[in-house]
């Protein structure tokens, strides 16, 4: 009977854990812009150092920050989905242009616009922001 007890205690706590887990973790507009802003911010910093390569850095740049400007509106406009969809784009892109074979993006600039300080835990740059959208209710 005790061993009923224990396993049906479990049971009870994994599903309230369940329920309760995506309330715990769940992230507003406001924080994600903000993380949108930090990317948007490092992109201009970015852009206004020249560090921006290619044949045409200033289309490279408004094709980023479009994307960024494109997120924030859709996170107005609650379509969270389609916020992310854009993030998702910016992330693409930067890793492309990183990966290319001659680079738009030097891999520190790269890491500062995916990562934050291109540090290891990824809580900012556009991870960041991807995240933080995944977590919207």
């Amino acid at each position: 009977m005790t061993m009923r007890r224990q396993l049906l205690a479990m049971i009870i706590t994994v599903a309230a854990l369940a329920v309760a887990w995506p309330v715990m973790v769940q992230a507003t507009v406001s924080e994600c812009k903000a993380g949108i802003d930090l990317v948007q911010g490092d992109l201009d910093d970015i852009a206004s150092g020249n560090r921006i390569g290619g044949a045409n850095p200033q289309q490279t740049y408004n094709s980023l920050i479009s994307k960024l400007q494109g997120a924030t509106l859709k996170l107005d406009q609650k379509k969270n989905a389609d916020a992310l969809q854009k993030l998702v784009e910016f992330k693409t892109a930067v890793i492309a242009m990183r990966d290319a074979a001659k680079p738009k993006l030097s891999p520190i600039d790269a890491g500062l616009l995916l990562d934050g300080n291109d540090s290891v835990a990824i809580d900012e740059g556009i991870y960041g922001a991807i995240e933080c959208v995944a977590l919207l209710p």
